[in-house]
């Protein structure tokens, strides 16, 4: 056979045309066995014979396994989310005293025994961020942050934002080496 870039258009068109016939005539085929093989099932069902099973697996996600995009540890739990009556860092806050260095893991011992609840597996991880960020400490060393004033955010008030600095350089449009100044008027002679 002839292959598929050397043909003519018109040849490309006989060739769809042989290949949907060809189809049509396979699905008719199919559904003629098909609706056969139903009738035997149920003739062998009369009778009380049981039906060999189908071969294949059945269609769906095999059961135990995640879906796209979850974590590793995760399998399809329903197990309820725990509610806190104050925020992680709040937690931390609480349960540190003012100048002692804590690292993410002593911060996380530390904001259970102040009545957090997690179920996280990464919950010194989460310490970890919310150290980094927050005022109320201040980085000391690698993974070490020490507990100086200031208080916690409190939930549900977002942090306030000052105006946007802006950017040094050259307007938009302008060619590149400018830096908007002015041009100087010539002295007057």
């Amino acid at each position: 056979m002839v292959s598929l870039k050397k043909m003519s258009v018109a040849e490309l068109r006989r060739e769809l045309e042989r290949r949907e016939k060809g189809g049509d005539r396979l699905r008719a085929q199919h559904a003629k066995l098909a609706k056969r093989l139903a009738a035997l099932d149920a003739e062998l069902a009369e009778l009380g014979v049981d039906v060999p099973k189908r071969r294949g697996r059945k269609p769906g996600r095999k059961p135990g396994r995640r879906g796209p995009g979850r974590p590793k540890g995760s399998k399809n739990k329903t197990s309820k989310r725990a509610t806190n009556s104050m925020s992680l860092i709040e937690a931390i806050v609480s349960g540190v005293r003012l100048g002692s260095t804590v690292g993410p893991t002593e911060a996380a011992a530390a904001a259970k025994s102040a009545g957090y609840k997690s179920s996280s597996p990464n919950l010194a991880m989460m310490c970890a961020n919310a150290l980094a960020k927050s005022g109320a400490f201040k980085k000391t060393g690698r993974g070490q942050y020490q507990r100086v004033g200031g208080t916690a955010p409190k939930a549900g008030k977002p942090a306030k934002r000052g105006p946007k600095a802006k950017k040094a350089g050259r307007k938009p449009g302008r060619p590149k080496g400018s830096k908007n100044k002015p041009k100087s008027l010539a002295p007057a002679a």
